[in-house]
């Protein structure tokens, strides 16, 4: 488990965010999950821990700039975090839920190198991800209903919307709640669009973060594209109406 004397060795200062961010890390490697940003604030809410959102991208960058953690990017933009053990591994990454699992494969491994060598390239790295439906969610939801459902529910979750300092502010979580759902109720398409979940982040010098994730049944292809659409111009509405863009 990295400590202390590890970030020293890294040529980082073992400085109190450095480490429970690293804590974090490692419990959600050692469970086989891969974090985000987002989860390790959330995380570090739920302990009553104070350190910003801020700086907990700092942090990770600067992990992963160590070679301490690994970075990946298996969903549009969304990047998540593990410990760097040293051992080359590769990913499955359910559709549906996000989870991930980790694999190794010699003939694939094999495989690739032959491929680069059959084509005059000496293999210094490589990455797979493979995109399925996990057991659990084939169970639940059936492999191909999952699979679009995922497409018209990440948009939703993507976006945190974050209040520039000096203007308007939301008031509370229910006024954020009231507006979405104004937003859904002028489009006919998102009648059946229902929040999910929501997450407001401490004000700090940068403002207020808040996130919001529904839920968007569609049963085929043309649905989930329906969905996608309709997400947009609800959140390009919300983003007027308050002045608010999303963060960084």
């Amino acid at each position: 488990m990295p400590n202390s004397t590890d970030l020293r060795r890294a040529g980082l200062k073992a400085t109190s965010p450095r480490v429970k961010i690293l804590e974090i890390l490692t419990a959600g490697t050692q469970h086989g999950r891969h974090l985000s940003a987002e989860d390790v604030y959330r995380q570090l809410l739920t302990s009553e821990i104070d350190i910003g959102i801020s700086t907990v991208y700092r942090v990770l960058n600067q992990l992963v700039d160590a070679s301490v953690l690994l970075r990946h990017t298996f969903e549009a933009g969304h990047a998540v975090y593990e410990l760097n053990e040293g051992a080359h591994h590769d990913h499955l990454i359910c559709l549906s839920c996000g989870c991930v699992e980790e694999f190794y494969d010699d003939a694939i491994e094999s495989r690739q190198e032959r491929v680069a060598n059959e084509r005059g390239f000496v293999l210094r790295d490589h990455a797979l991800a493979l995109y399925g439906v996990c057991p659990a969610c084939q169970t639940s939801a059936g492999a191909a209903g999952a699979i679009v459902l995922n497409a018209a529910r990440s948009v939703f979750q993507l976006p945190v919307i974050q209040e520039m300092p000096m203007q308007r502010r939301l008031k509370s979580e229910d006024e954020l709640k009231t507006l979405l759902a104004r937003c859904v109720q002028q489009h006919p398409e998102c009648a059946q669009c229902q929040l999910r979940a929501m997450c407001i982040h401490r004000p700090d010098h940068t403002g207020c973060n808040w996130s919001a994730e529904f839920d968007f049944p569609v049963d085929d292809d043309d649905a989930a594209i329906r969905g996608l659409s309709v997400a947009k111009r609800l959140l390009t509405r919300a983003r007027t109406q308050y002045n608010v863009v999303p963060a960084q």
